[in-house]
């Protein structure tokens, strides 16, 4: 667990990297809630952009995913995903780690009924070097 604890600054300065780059559009559903309002406009003096999507043509707005609301914070990693990181059978996948830093947020959001697209910066590379390989237990 020491080791895990020293190598969590590496992962999260990997996951800033790969955001710096990134691009993330949201969407909202709903246009009416004076809370959106209050959150993303200036004073009220902001504009609504509504989009139909058409059906018969495929567009980027088709991309978009929806936000997940959850009751609990997402984890870096499951109890599972730690037992088999250790004993060497699976690698972090930053994409995956990036899927629930982007889609997931808390359930007092749930209101806003958000969809996302997420353009991940273009790198060559972007998985974790760790492994548990280089990890001593």
């Amino acid at each position: 667990m020491q080791n895990a604890r020293a190598f969590l600054p590496a992962v999260q300065a990997h996951q800033r990297t790969l955001l710096a780059d990134a691009k993330v559009l949201c969407l909202s559903q709903v246009h009416h809630n004076i809370l959106m309002w209050s959150h993303y406009s200036l004073n009220h003096s902001g504009a609504v952009l509504e989009f139909t999507l058409p059906e018969h043509m495929e567009t980027a707005l088709h991309r978009a995913k929806p936000v997940v609301y959850s009751s609990t914070m997402p984890r870096l990693m499951t109890q599972d995903d730690m037992v088999r990181f250790f004993s060497g059978q699976w690698r972090m996948d930053a994409d995956a780690i990036m899927h629930r830093s982007i889609f997931v947020k808390a359930a007092d959001w749930s209101y806003e009924r958000e969809s996302r697209i997420w353009l991940p910066a273009p790198t060559p590379q972007r998985h974790l070097l760790i492994s548990a390989s280089t990890q001593r237990c």
